[in-house]
């Protein structure tokens, strides 16, 4: 069962441009790699003996075997005022019907996209991206489970050195972290079914793109959702509520510990009554605070805006908001005054105030952004509160549109355009931290 939000904006996007033109272990074989990584610099210049000699083992030597690469460096953070890289997914492709298998990368220069730089092809429907602390290398993750790591050396150099299958689900989320072990860096991938195949997978990736998945680190719950990271080593993981079959699964969200032994439970809740539809949950810095938005058509509390308050293994509802049937993916501003939550289907963003302690209160509502769903915010430097936001209008084009928000406000600011055929149409985006 793949996400269902996901599959209506596939369906949506490609039709306005029609219109206008397991319990908790994975075995080991449940996970394919599908190409080998390249695991030096040096040795993958160095291909002919004639080249090998002159570049490849000169250069090899020098780049490859005497510098080896440091898995260290991925969780050190970038400058905070330095230019990023944005990477935006384009899972279209003509003829219509065409599953897109391209990202591209933009250049992010004074908190707005100036150009366009290379087009990378992972060879399956990218749905997720996600950075390393350091942007040096970013994880594709396909909505079929295929995950691809990139070496980002450039708005014009980024390169694919592994690419791995997981355990076959529908993938909504991937969420990078500063978690280390002698294999690089953990990143957790959520996929979505009704067997416990599905569930949260743990895949370490090193300095050199080397990509290994962690079957300890594996938990399997049915529906899983979205993740949201609280510290280093704790998530809240948004999943499992099962009401329509056996068995039924009473709990809605879960509290991780993601150890070095394993992903287990610490706690458990249910704070939905029935079903849930959501693209991503969101948690603000310091773990305390989380909004989960619910966009299920065939929820009676469909259309809610859920804040919860966290206390070490407590959670208790802070409030919610109605009305926004389509509310799908939640980002929070660095200074926590304000959530963003996208609806797609209302072409709009829903700004809530999350000060607290009482219930949450609409801001504004910024309209006019065409199926708006997925989002990817700088967290750092003078920007911070800038968020992007793959658009597809219904006058026609596609665009990624600037929306601040913090200090209790949001604003929309300008768009860039990615282009006006079907493989044009974005959906997914991350930016360098």
């Amino acid at each position: 069962m793949r996400n269902a939000k996901t599959s209506h904006h596939f369906a949506a996007a490609a039709a306005a441009f029609l219109i206008v033109g397991v319990a908790t272990g994975c075995p080991d074989d449940t996970v394919a790699r599908i190409d080998d990584p390249i695991t030096a610099e040096g040795e993958g210049e160095g291909e002919g003996e004639g080249e090998g000699e002159g570049e490849g083992e000169g250069e090899g030597e020098g780049e490859g075997e005497g510098e080896v690469c440091d898995d260290d460096a991925l969780t050190l953070p970038r400058a905070d005022d330095g230019d990023r890289i944005a990477l935006v997914t384009f899972p279209f492709a003509e003829p219509a019907g065409t599953r897109g298998t391209t990202l591209r990368a933009y250049l992010v220069v004074d908190g707005a996209f100036t150009r366009v730089g290379a087009t990378v092809d992972v060879g399956f429907r990218p749905n997720r991206v996600a950075f390393t602390q350091n942007g040096a290398i970013a994880l594709v993750l396909g909505e079929d489970g295929e995950l691809s790591s990139l070496l980002v050396r450039s708005v014009d150099d980024i390169e694919v050195t592994d690419t791995i299958a997981l355990p076959s689900a529908g993938y909504g989320d991937l969420t990078a972290t500063n978690q280390r072990s002698a294999d690089g860096v953990a990143f957790f991938a959520t996929g979505s079914n009704v067997t416990e195949e599905a569930g949260v997978s743990k895949v370490f990736v090193g300095c050199d793109g080397a990509l290994r998945y962690d079957t300890v680190g594996f938990y399997g719950v049915r529906l899983a959702s979205s993740m949201a990271l609280l510290s280093p080593d704790r998530a809240l993981l948004l999943g499992g509520q099962v009401t329509g079959f056996e068995p039924r699964d009473e709990f809605d969200l879960r509290l991780l510990d993601l150890t070095e032994s394993g992903t287990v439970v610490a706690a458990s809740f249910d704070v939905y009554s029935d079903f849930i539809d959501t693209t991503r949950i969101a948690a603000n810095a310091a773990g305390t605070m989380a909004v989960i938005p619910n966009g299920s058509t065939f929820s009676s509390e469909g259309g809610d805006i859920l804040i919860v308050d966290i206390n070490g293994d407590s959670l208790s509802e802070r409030g919610r908001l109605n009305g926004y049937l389509t509310a799908s993916e939640a980002v929070i501003a660095p200074d926590n005054s304000v959530a963003a939550v996208s609806q797609w289907e209302d072409d709009s963003v829903v700004i809530v105030d999350v000060r607290g302690p009482g219930a949450p209160t609409e801001v504004t509502t910024l309209r006019g952004i065409g199926l708006a769903e997925h989002m990817a915010m700088v967290e750092r430097g003078p920007h911070a509160g800038r968020i992007f936001i793959p658009e597809v209008r219904p006058a026609g084009g596609s665009f990624v549109t600037a929306v601040d928000i913090g200090a209790g406000t949001g604003t929309k600011g300008a768009s860039f355009s990615t282009g006006d055929g079907i493989p044009d149409i974005p959906v997914s985006i991350a930016i360098q931290p």
